[in-house]
């Protein structure tokens, strides 16, 4: 609803072209028919899902200074456990080549522009899917992923999402 995506991004602190984009979202999602196959999308199989037993993260999921150590072998890595960055880490190589990969609360914070280009109007997920603008209008965490153009790194951008506590769902968003 409108009232949730106005509570989440309060929570956040995000700025008003971000409201915005989540106000369209809920808007689209209130006017437009559920998914017409209920057991499956174009995204998973649901089939297994239980809807009502879930209670989603309605608000960031906070706490603990997330790890700066990266593995072994990765240039980048953004792990979300829960709902909550467990680590955030980029080599120096991936630092240097202007390589982001953090969550939008963050990059908002750090480079606004970059995000709002690559998400404003909707644009990075269909406006027909009534799905598609939930994580839009409710996501409470999101990753975001940018490589400049020309630059290649010799070793992998990791985003881990570690979620299934019993009962609850995580409803995030990655760009």
């Amino acid at each position: 609803t409108e009232e949730n995506a106005r509570r989440i991004s309060a929570a956040l602190g995000e700025p008003g072209w971000l409201l915005d984009e989540r106000l369209d979202a809920a808007r689209r999602y209130a006017g437009l028919p559920a998914e017409t196959n209920p057991l499956f999308t174009t995204y998973l199989d649901l089939r297994a899902a239980r809807f009502a037993e879930i209670e989603p993260y309605a608000e960031p999921v906070t706490g603990g200074q997330p790890s700066t150590e990266l593995p072994e072998g990765a240039a980048v890595l953004l792990h979300v456990d829960e709902g909550r960055v467990a680590a955030r880490a980029l080599s120096a190589a991936a630092r240097s080549a202007g390589v982001v990969v953090d969550t939008f609360e963050n990059v908002v914070r750090e480079h606004p522009q970059l995000l709002q280009r690559v998400i404003a109007d909707g644009r990075t997920l269909p406006s027909r899917d009534a799905f598609a603008q939930v994580p839009r209008a409710v996501s409470t965490v999101g990753a975001y992923v940018h490589v400049p153009a020309g630059v290649t790194l010799e070793e992998p951008i990791v985003v881990r999402w570690s979620v299934g506590r019993p009962g609850r769902g995580l409803i995030s968003r990655t760009v």
